[in-house]
């Protein structure tokens, strides 16, 4: 850091070992270094908007902002790095699952969002993983049906327990009480 302190990697690769030894107030200020040496650099948005999730009692008292507000931080942060980077699996994954942390959920968004990470997958396993989500977003919504239908693809073994949970789910939502994931 002393020989180049303009690099933003090397601000992003202290930030990550901080936050590794517990000390993610630092790391916040050291990402948002790189952020203002890189500002159009998609890991680092990834990289500070994740932290934010991971440690997020940290981040409300770093930003001095509730729940609610890191996770639209962080959302806002994902959003950023989406648009530099739209084809990153990882990155429209990681953003999809913010919409579990609002406390509004907005189903239509985070069903796009799902879809669109879908489209992304780059194998089956991942394929099916996002049928979990799109399941237990669908069935929030109140479409027991198209969760119903979604669960068909998830065969692989790995998903065996959130199928069946979301099955169980599904049959209490048909049977007319209801179900928040």
């Amino acid at each position: 850091l002393e020989l180049n302190p303009k690099d933003a990697s090397i601000w992003n690769n202290l930030a990550n070992a901080r936050a590794e030894q517990g000390e993610p107030t630092v790391a916040f200020r050291y990402l948002e270094k790189a952020r203002e040496l890189e500002p159009e650099e998609p890991t680092y948005l990834q990289n500070l908007a994740t932290m934010i999730l991971v440690f997020e009692e940290e981040s409300m008292e770093y930003f001095d902002a509730s729940a609610e507000a890191v996770a639209q931080r962080a959302k806002t942060l994902y959003e950023s790095a989406l648009g530099r980077s739209p084809e990153d699996f990882h990155l429209v994954a990681a953003w999809a699952n913010v919409f579990y942390r609002l406390e509004a959920p907005q189903a239509l968004k985070a069903i796009g969002a799902w879809e669109r990470a879908y489209a992304l997958a780059p194998g089956e396993l991942e394929k099916q993983g996002v049928l979990v989500h799109l399941a237990r977003w669908r069935l929030a919504s109140g479409e027991a049906g198209t969760a119903s239908e979604l669960l068909l693809g998830i065969t692989d073994p790995f998903y065996a327990t959130e199928r069946a949970e979301l099955l169980e789910k599904i049959k209490k939502a048909s049977g007319g009480s209801t179900s928040k994931f």
